[in-house]
């Protein structure tokens, strides 16, 4: 297996990388990656009911979502994604069993007491530093996860503890308690802990050879950038339907409201409020049918409505 180590942070071009691999590519690879602070959803996911809005604005924290299924994870500079791409003759579970026991030698051989769970999650001492997924596209399979080394826990959990009041039919993500590996190896920085794990795999004989993206694979890689990953249609749009109810309490009275959303646009609003008359709660609802849930068309479409208001605190709970 080829080990191609990744130079850039960005989270829609790493995730498209491993599409492109998957989808367009018979080679056998390992890719190592790093990403700036995101928030990646599993593909049956609905974005906003798996994040705190306020808490990834305010953080500049980037969404994004992956081809593989299951539950919402963070990405920021102190983990490390792993990403086996390759054309499976084993059983798909036995490919992702195999994956995961590679992972886990590494690092025990680094002096770590992980272990791998029934989900291919890994662990040390009951706190969970690696979750992974895994995705099938006719003969070619990928098995991807996470290595928590010196990631922002506090703002991890913070981003990752969406607000109530969604109900709908998407997977929702089974929180677990994290751990940093750091706290087992304080004497290794992100960069040394990387280059070990990586001399580990190639000892283990997981991966023999090295290169770098071709200059037309980098090419491909970001078309599928600009037409897929790093779009509003993929990351918002292709969220399952879903219903949200909330309250806001304004300087002015309560605002009550009741949406549903079907490919990240409002189809249906319901609102009441306890101090606007009824032509105007039914024009504010007019307004916001059929927008966007995206921050810049909500706020010019409310903006109109909530003059002396806290105009942010209602826009957040629209999310």
């Amino acid at each position: 297996m080829t080990c191609i180590l990744l130079p850039g942070n960005d989270p829609y071009f790493n995730l498209a990388c491993e599409e492109y691999f998957l989808t367009s590519s018979g080679e056998d690879v390992l890719l190592l990656y790093v990403n700036s602070a995101s928030v990646v959803v599993g593909r049956h996911q609905q974005l906003y009911a798996e994040i705190n809005h306020a808490v990834l604005r305010h953080h500049a924290v980037l969404p994004a979502r992956r081809i593989t299924g299951g539950g919402a994870v963070f990405h920021d500079r102190g983990n490390l994604n792993f990403s086996f791409i390759a054309t499976h003759h084993l059983p798909v579970n036995n490919f992702r069993e195999k994956c995961t026991a590679a992972v886990v030698r590494a690092l025990q051989k680094l002096g770590l007491p992980a272990t791998a769970g029934k989900r291919h999650e890994i662990s040390i001492r009951e706190q969970k530093i690696s979750g992974s997924a895994s995705h099938v596209f006719h003969h070619r399979v990928i098995h991807h996860g996470t290595l928590l080394f010196s990631s922002d826990l506090d703002l991890l959990n913070a981003v990752l503890t969406p607000l109530p009041g969604y109900t709908g039919k998407a997977v929702s993500s089974v929180r677990s308690e994290v751990g940093n590996i750091v706290s087992y190896l304080p004497h290794l920085s992100f960069s040394a802990f990387k280059n070990e794990f990586v001399s580990c795999l190639q000892h283990d004989k997981v991966i023999s050879l090295f290169r770098h993206l071709k200059w037309q694979e980098k090419n491909n890689i970001e078309k599928l950038q600009r037409c897929k990953y790093g779009t509003w249609e993929w990351i918002v749009g292709v969220s399952p339907s879903y219903e949200l109810s909330r309250s806001v309490q304004t300087t002015k009275g309560k605002l009550s409201f009741t949406l549903k959303a079907e490919e990240g646009i409002i189809r249906s609003f319901c609102f009441v409020s306890s101090f606007l008359p009824l032509p105007a709660t039914q024009s504010f609802a007019l307004a916001l049918t059929g927008k966007r849930l995206e921050w810049t068309t909500l706020e010019e479409a409310v903006s109109p409505f909530l003059e002396g208001m806290d105009k942010e605190k209602f826009l957040e709970s629209l999310f």
